[in-house]
This record gives C-alpha cells, structure tokens and sequence, in this order.
C-alpha cells in the first residue's frame, strides 16, 4: 500500500465542518448545574461500636482511623435524593458536550432539557417538603430513635463482651439495668441532637441551573484595552503630579513631600499594572483559545466517537454472543436518540449514519439480520474512524472488530457506498490512482 493510499490525520475529509469550528458562541450554552443537599450522616464514633473512647485514641488514631458514618435519615429518603440528583446530572451528561468549558448545551435543545431539569427540581422540592414537614419530621425522629435504640443496646453488649475478655473490673455506681438504660439513653440524645432543625434542613437544600454564554477569546482584548487604559491614566496621573512639583518650588516643605508620597503611590500602582495586569491578561487569552481549540474540536467530533465506540463495542458483543442481546439493541437506540439530540446542525451526514443503524436495528423487528448489523457497524466505524483521525482525534483500535487502524482512501470510500452515503470527490493523481485526501488550507484540493 503506497503512501499516496493512506489517510493521514492531517488530511481533511469532511472539509465545510472546518469553519464551523469558530462559531461554538452562536449555537451553544454553557449550563452549570448546582445541587446540594443535607446528606443526613455523621461520623461514628468509637463509643457507638461499643468501643471505649481514651485520650489515647483520640490523640492518634482519630486523625488516622475513620469508623465511618451513621445515617440520620431514613434509608427511603436518602435514597430517593440520590435518585433525582443522579437523574438530573444524567439529564444534563446526556443532552450537553462534556468540554474542558463545562456542559455545552445546544441552545435549540436547552427549552427541552429545562422542561427535563425543572421537573427534577419540582420532585426535588417535594421531597424536601415531604422530610421537613411539620407531620413528617417527628415521625423520622422517632424512627430514627427506634433504630439507634437497637443499636445502643448492641454497643452495651458489645461494650460489656470486651470488659468480660479483658476482665476489667469497674466500679459502678448503678446496677447493670440502670448502667445500660443510661447507657442507651446517652446514645440515643447524640444521635438526635445531631438532627438539624426543619428549617435548617430545608436551608441545607437546593437545586439550581446556571446558563452562560461562552467566554470568547475576543471578550478579553476587552481586558487587554482596559488595561492598558488604566496604565495610560496612571501614567498621565504620575506625570501631572511631577509637573506639578516641579512648579511648586517655593511651596512648603510639608506639602513637596505629601505630593511626593502620593507620587510614589502612583508609580508603584502603574508598575503593578504594566508588571501584572498585561501579563495575565495575555496568559488568559492564550489559555482561553487553547481551551477553545481544543473543546472546538471535541464539539465536532463528538458524536462520531459515539458512533465509532459504539460500533466497535457491539461489533465485540456480537463477535462474542453470536447474537445481538437485547441489552445492545437499546443501547444502539438510545445512541440514536442522543445523537440526534446533540446534531443540533441537522448534519445530513450525521443523520444519514443515524438512520442507517435504525434500518438494521429497527426497535419493532422481532428478528434481526446478524449479517446485515455486523456489515452496518463496520462501515460506520470505518467511515468514523476515518473522519476522527481527519479531526486529529486518536480512536481506540477497533482491530478485533473488523476496522482497520489505517483506513485507506479506498476502503473508505467503499465504506460511505455501502452506506449508501455520498461519495466523496477526490483529486485524481497522474498515474490514475487516488491521491490523499487534502486540507481546506490547499487550493487544488476538493471539499468532500
């Protein structure tokens, strides 16, 4: 295979994206989402293990030894929290580009993923009423006492088992009734004085969303002028107060040195704006742009990794099995769906390969050609793959599954016809035989 065949990473196969690389503002959002919530647990301590607690342990080992930590809501509650949150950061995972910029959301998707996230909030706020209510409340105090009270009664026995062992003998004022009775007691109130106030849980809950345009790399020349026009009027400020000295020479003494202190003042000032302000100014742009590039790039190549991974994992399920399992047919259909979410260009290319995977998948068919699926697969990891190293992207290998590491331009060009894709155009060389494909940057070259 000669080198003119294969497809370098530095070619560009899929040419019009390329400028589409700088307009990231225009179409997307970034979207923080802030959660936080009274997780309802505290440190055990020795003692609740029945343990003895000694200044010794507490000088060395406490900063060393973690017991863990005991619930103070029920187990219900809890668990339904996690739930919502879980599925609101999903939500969020799922409908938005994970960058180094944060959660990138496509602006035509945000109303939908709103409506999603503020469902999540209202089930979230019900909850929250629902624990703190003045019926709920003492009836969580109460379970949480009858709880803690079987666990007080085994720390006693254990606690008393470890006495029996080491035959310490203790003085006790109390009979062993009154002594345990006291004992769980004393367990008890900790625990549930540990227990916040309704209107302090209440406080300790929250679900918000943040949306924010991006930080272009342009909004900081902003920075740079503004700078630069704090230097400029530092400088003018200095060179007022030098005129004016200079014009006051028989001024008292008292007022020459208050105008030289405030020149000082100013110099300083001016030296921390041009040793300081340019400087991170310049560093935060340079930053920013890298930031961008990079996230630019992961933005365009994102959902050919999808569709790559994707292939490359079922094509490996179905090596193995012989089959397609249904748990892989509803993974390939909610690819589908996010896809087409995210594809908030309408790239036809993009939806060309989606409704590929719905021909051979379809979510009604009782059975499913395994020849057809397998075929399909490989022609989209083939045609992704190609696309991903164009990006600059490194795919993992999909060797095992049937695509090559290198593909060359006419496997891929087969590829795209087996999936019925438009064919690409490309510059023909002069002993007839397919040149590389070029970059954008090249005059002679063809935009596929």
């Amino acid at each position: 295979m000669g080198n003119t065949d294969l497809l370098s990473t530095d070619s560009d196969i899929i040419g019009s994206y390329r400028p589409r690389l700088a307009n990231l503002s225009e179409d997307l959002v970034r979207v923080d989402l802030d959660i936080c919530a009274w997780r309802g647990t505290v440190p055990i301590a020795a003692g609740d293990l029945g343990l003895d607690e000694s200044e010794e342990f507490d000088a060395t080992l406490h900063e060393y030894l973690h017991l863990g930590r005991k619930r103070l809501l029920p187990s219900r509650y809890a668990q339904e929290r996690e739930h919502i949150e879980r599925q609101a950061r999903d939500a969020l995972r799922y409908g938005s580009y994970d960058t180094e910029l944060g959660f990138l959301v496509p602006k035509v998707r945000w109303p939908t993923l709103r409506e999603k996230l503020q469902g999540l909030k209202t089930q979230y706020e019900r909850l929250v009423s629902e624990i703190t209510s003045a019926q709920n409340y003492p009836v969580i105090c109460d379970e949480i006492r009858t709880v803690y009270t079987k666990a007080a009664v085994q720390a006693w026995k254990v606690r008393q088992g470890l006495k029996a062992v080491t035959n310490a003998t203790v003085d006790e004022p109390l009979t062993p009734a009154q002594a345990q009775a006291e004992f769980v007691q004393d367990f008890v109130v900790r625990v549930l004085q540990a227990i916040p106030s309704p209107e302090a849980i209440r406080q300790k809950f929250s679900f918000h969303w943040t949306v924010r345009y991006l930080e272009l790399p342009s909004r900081v020349e902003e920075e740079l002028r503004q700078a630069e026009l704090t230097r400029l009027q530092l400088q003018a400020e200095a060179e007022r107060i030098e005129a004016q000295l200079c014009s006051q020479r028989a001024a008292d003494a008292a007022e020459q040195e208050k105008q030289r202190l405030e020149l000082a003042s100013v110099r300083r000032r001016l030296a921390a704006e041009e040793a300081v302000a340019r400087e991170v100014a310049e560093k935060t742009k340079a930053e920013l742009e890298a930031q961008y590039s990079r996230t630019s790039t992961l933005v365009e190549s994102a959902l050919r990794t999808m569709l790559y991974d994707l292939s490359v994992d079922v094509l490996g399920v179905v090596q193995k099995h012989g089959r397609l399992p249904g748990a892989s047919a509803q993974r390939i259909r909610t690819l589908i769906e996010r896809v087409r979410f995210l594809n908030y260009r309408d790239a036809q290319d993009i939806e060309e390969l989606v409704q590929k995977l719905e021909a051979v998948v379809p979510a009604d068919a009782a059975e499913r050609n395994l020849e057809d699926i397998t075929h399909a697969l490989q022609d989209i990891g083939t045609v992704t793959r190609a696309e991903l190293m164009a990006l600059g992207e490194s795919p993992r290998s999909g060797r095992v599954a049937g695509i090559d590491d290198v593909i060359n331009v006419a496997s891929y060009r087969r590829a795209r016809e087996a999936l019925s894709l438009e064919l690409p155009a490309l510059p023909i060389s002069n002993n007839g035989r397919s040149a590389p494909l070029l970059s954008p940057a090249s005059e002679n070259s063809l935009l596929l």
